[in-house]
């Protein structure tokens, strides 16, 4: 009886295959054991036909089985390069082994496809990885996800075929979560990293569009081996110094249109930039920014003469920068906004001059380094299969459940984090990215748990609004910072004017232009509804405060503050008021226009104590 009873991990383990289902099949490319009905083609011994296929846009394939001493093996030629570049496809298949070198032979070759040009298509051709449009597989750069009947092959186009060696896999995704995740542990921007570079494949799913997810501080202070961690699970350059610094990063070191075969060679897949100050701009930096977080937001390949059709991409970028998009807007001529900021999610580093929280007994941040990325390396690209595999399964099963499931999640973390005051489209990612996270840990693939994740994304959360909401140029603390200082200057005037300062009034006895009228540096008043004030001449005021701000910054801070008298009548909003100061000289109610400051705000003597500061 006790041997039939199941244990809580069998048990766990099953409820999970009962909600997700089981992985869905990995069919890798250049497998020889794969079964084809294959038609010969006159004139060639070694070289038959697998059927005629279609991309998305019609562009018709053939897909050519070579015969081998030991084997077979498939390429899959596009008739567009059989007729315009027919050496390069010769070329290939003579490296496969193919009998293809004689004149007689290529033209026999070139006239069989020709008649089986119009056959009816038996498969389908992707150019990039990615969901199928129908999301009944998915192409890894190394294999098929799905189906394993060979209906879907790939063939990507020539400026992405560089990027697909890396989308290696070696180890096994358990031991990336045992050995590299235990490592994590502690360390929030370690942990969403993680996270983030799955969400690519799941964008498709919710509908939700690219953005750009930047880690920001200074250099040095490991940034970097955050992205080569979070990217190892896609795999990793075949160098390993490059690895090293990298993982399966990418760098900036590209012009704007370059970046564009990046991205696509990265659709539905984790991709990253490191460090975007080596991004080849003309002009503004911050303005170069702008377009890219656009332009990744609008997944398009920019137009240009050498495209014939535009390519369309999925993705969430991973990258790093030493200084914030707003920041490096400040004092140019472009003005950084939510339209482009939301799209290019900036975290702060948790610490000051690091960005591990947790070295885990290691002397210091270099050696933790080293041995974090040592370990990630060893076993990269096996838990981006496997998450692959996994949500492919789950969504074949009942799609409409998975995006059920993925919902709850993404509400669930808006309503427990919404407090934290980012803007709602920043706050969605974040909360995609804890559904995404939320996968991971239920598949096994990551250690931590749905607490610890939770907390790490509410800690760059806090970063985040911190960083580009609070402190950002425009925010709360700079603006707050600003109207002490703008309020600094006014008391300290008043405080050095107050005794040559006159009452002002209808009975004051103050006639316009007269002596007294004139040495007056301000004049007192008690308005009916807003008490004391003291009334500034529009020069005198913009004067004061030139070494804050501008006249029309600082009224408008006093304003928010509610020191400043407003006129709103006739449909306008002016900060220049009407008071009666004293007479004409003709004995008329003299009503000049007035900067009017709540007196209580600048006397010391009125003015309530500052609130405790919090020492935080």
């Amino acid at each position: 009886m006790a041997g039939s009873a199941l244990t809580p991990r069998l048990r766990r383990k099953l409820k999970r295959i009962r909600v997700f289902g089981l992985p869905s099949a990995f069919h890798a490319f250049g497998s020889d054991s794969f079964s084809l009905s294959v038609t010969k083609l006159e004139g060639l011994e070694s070289v038959g036909l697998a059927g005629v296929g279609k991309d998305e846009d019609g562009v018709v394939y053939f897909r050519l089985v070579v015969r081998r001493t030991r084997g077979k093996r498939v390429l899959v030629v596009r008739a567009g390069d059989l007729a315009a570049h027919p050496a390069d496809v010769f070329s290939r298949l003579a490296d496969l082994g193919a009998k293809v070198l004689t004149p007689s032979s290529k033209a026999n070759l070139i006239a069989a496809l020709e008649a089986h040009a119009d056959d009816k298509p038996s498969f389908f051709v992707t150019t990039k990885p990615g969901w199928t449009p129908d999301l009944s597989a998915f192409v890894h750069p190394a294999g098929i996800i799905g189906p394993g009947d060979r209906s879907v092959e790939f063939a990507p186009a020539p400026k992405l075929v560089q990027y697909g060696a890396k989308f290696r896999v070696v180890g096994s995704a358990r031991r990336w979560r045992r050995r590299v995740g235990k490592l994590l542990r502690g360390n929030s921007l370690g942990i969403l990293a993680a996270a983030v570079a799955l969400v690519p494949p799941v964008l498709v799913l919710l509908g939700e569009e690219n953005f750009f997810f930047a880690l920001v501080g200074g250099p040095g202070f490991g940034k970097s081996t955050v992205i080569v961690v979070a990217t190892s699970q896609w795999g990793a350059h075949f160098d390993r110094d490059r690895a090293m610094s990298l993982g399966s990063a990418e760098t900036a070191k590209n012009t704007l249109n370059n970046l564009d075969y990046l991205l696509l060679a990265h659709n539905d897949l984790g991709a990253a930039i490191d460090d975007l100050r080596g991004l080849r701009v003309h002009g503004s930096r911050a303005q170069a920014y702008e377009e890219l977080a656009l332009s990744a937001a609008d997944g398009s390949e920019r137009g240009r003469a050498t495209v014939e059709r535009q390519g369309r991409f999925r993705t969430v970028v991973l990258t790093s920068s030493n200084a914030s998009l707003q920041r490096e807007a400040v004092g140019g001529q472009y003005e950084a906004d939510r339209a482009v900021l939301d799209r290019f999610v900036e975290v702060p580093l948790p610490l000051a001059s690091s960005a591990f929280e947790e070295l885990h007994g290691y002397s210091s941040v270099a050696k933790f380094a080293q041995e974090l990325k040592g370990r990630a390396l060893n076993d990269a690209g096996a838990v981006g299969l496997e998450f692959l595999r996994s949500l492919h399964g789950w969504v074949e099963r009942d799609r409409a459940a998975s995006v059920a499931w993925l919902e709850a999640r993404v509400a669930w973390f808006i309503k427990r984090f919404g407090k934290l005051g980012a803007p709602d489209r920043v706050l969605r990612r974040f909360a995609l990215i804890y559904a995404v996270g939320s996968l991971a840990i239920k598949w096994g693939l990551h250690p931590w748990s749905k607490k610890e994740f939770a907390q790490a994304l509410a800690t760059s959360l806090r970063g985040h609004v911190n960083l580009t909401v609070t402190n950002a140029p425009g925010g709360a603390a700079v603006l707050g910072e600003e109207t002490a200082r703008v309020l600094a200057i006014l008391r300290d005037w008043f405080v050095e004017h107050r005794h040559r300062m006159v009452q002002a009034g209808a009975n004051s006895g103050l006639i316009k232009g007269s002596g007294e009228e004139r040495a007056a540096p301000g004049f007192l008043y008690t308005h009916h509804d807003r008490g004391g004030e003291v009334l500034l001449r529009e020069h005198d005021f913009a004067q004061l405060v030139q070494s804050v701000c501008t006249a029309d910054h600082a009224k408008a801070l006093l304003a928010a503050r509610g020191v400043i008298a407003v006129d709103e009548t006739n449909k306008r909003r002016s900060f220049s008021v009407k008071r009666t100061v004293g007479v004409n000289a003709d004995g008329g109610k003299w009503r000049p226009n007035m900067i009017a400051l709540s007196r209580r705000a600048l006397d010391p003597a009125l003015a309530p104590p500052e609130p405790a500061q919090d020492a935080a």
